[in-house]
Order: C-alpha cells, then sequence, then structure tokens
C-alpha cells in the first residue's frame, strides 16, 4: 500500500479590487484546488493589471498548479491567462548546474512566490521559485532562483541563481537602463541576496547571511 491519507485540497480564489470615488469593486481572476497558498504579485502597464502566480496544469508528483501564471485584465470581468512557465528546463542552467543529474533542469512545479514588474521600455519581467518536482527536501535544497520576461505574447527565460535553494519572497524592479535588480531569500544558505543583470549575467551579491545581520 503505498501513500498516506489524503491531501486536503482548498478552493483558492484570487480577486481584483479597485476603488471608483467612495466604493470598492472586486471580481474574480482565477480559481483552482490547492494545498497551499505560494506567492502572488501585481503591477500595472499602459493597458491595466498584470498578476502573477502559481497555478495551471497539477505538477507530476503534487496537486498544486505547478506553472508560472500570468493574467491580464482585457475589461470588466475579463482577464486572459498565460502560461509563462511551464518546466524547470524552460530556464536552462545545463553544465551551469552547481548539483549533479542535472536536478536544474528536472521537474515541471515553477513560479513559486513570484514578483512581476514593468521596466521603463514596457518588458513585463517576473523572478520565481523553481522547485522542480517539490517532492522532497532535496527539490527545496537545490531549488533556483529564476527570471523570465516579454516584449509581446512569449516569454524567454533565464536562471539567476540555479541550484542553491534560492528563490524565495522574491522582489523584483527595473532599473533606468531596463536591467531587471532582485533581492530574494536563499533559506538553505541562509541568506538575502542583491542580483542585477549585466549584459547577459546575473551578478548578485549577499546583504545578509546569519541572524546577526
Amino acid at each position: 500500500m503505498f501513500g498516506g491519507p489524503p491531501t486536503q485540497l482548498y478552493s483558492q480564489k484570487i480577486r481584483f479590487a479597485w476603488q471608483e470615488s467612495d466604493s470598492w469593486h472586486s471580481e474574480a481572476v482565477y480559481q483552482q484546488a490547492a494545498t497551499g497558498f505560494y506567492g502572488l504579485s501585481m503591477a500595472t502597464d499602459e493597458n491595466g493589471p498584470i498578476v502573477a502566480f502559481p497555478g495551471g496544469n497539477p505538477g507530476a508528483q503534487i496537486c498544486d498548479g505547478g506553472d508560472m501564471m500570468v493574467a491580464r485584465r482585457n475589461g470588466p470581468g475579463s482577464w486572459n491567462l498565460q502560461i509563462a512557465v511551464a518546466d524547470s528546463d524552460d530556464a536552462l542552467a545545463g553544465d551551469d548546474c552547481p548539483v549533479s543529474q542535472s536536478a536544474c533542469d528536472t521537474g515541471d512545479v515553477v513560479g513559486w512566490w513570484p514578483s512581476v514588474a514593468v521596466a521603463p521600455n514596457g518588458i513585463i519581467g517576473l523572478t520565481y521559485r523553481d522547485i522542480h518536482t517539490a517532492a522532497s527536501g532535496y527539490d527545496a535544497d537545490t531549488a533556483d532562483l529564476e527570471f523570465a520576461y516579454s516584449t509581446g505574447s512569449d516569454y524567454y527565460n533565464d536562471w539567476i541563481d540555479p541550484g542553491t535553494g534560492g528563490g524565495l519572497s522574491s522582489r523584483l524592479v527595473f532599473d533606468d537602463e531596463n536591467e531587471p535588480v532582485v533581492v530574494a531569500y536563499n533559506p538553505t544558505l541562509r541568506t538575502i541576496s542583491l542580483t542585477r543583470r549585466w549584459t547577459d549575467d546575473f551578478i548578485g551579491h549577499p546583504v545578509c547571511w546569519d541572524d546577526d545581520d
């Protein structure tokens, strides 16, 4: 006999609220069964709100949605949903993966703890935690901090910090040169790092690394 007791599923509902005069209004963005909450982020551009969250197709070894989802508002009560990232190898680390057996590129649970931001030139950027299969402590210890961006309809992916367990509670902004700047917590190394993209490479520096800082 395999497994244990059934996993409790909850109805995860994402709603968008806005104010008009003295009244607040809200509407549904997305709803899916889930075992827990793994982050949500919102930004705006000239076309309206952009919401990033994990959802979509369940991971192969978990009940929760494993995709990095992006929702854009078409108008009142209407949202366009897009899968920005689906698998761990969308941001291919290859030989740059610091752990064995290509662990950085294995799995289908991405999009946890996302952050979305809009650059001055209109590029939409996302940072998120790629936790591979999310089925073991090893997946968490070797999780990746990754980056995706879109200049139109498609998203392009890159890794920031692969295989070290990072990507928790990331926050993304763009500087005045349209380059991404990211702050994220790595619970495996117990560090908070600040990372910026220089040309094609992300270069990071720890800014806090123990309980006394």
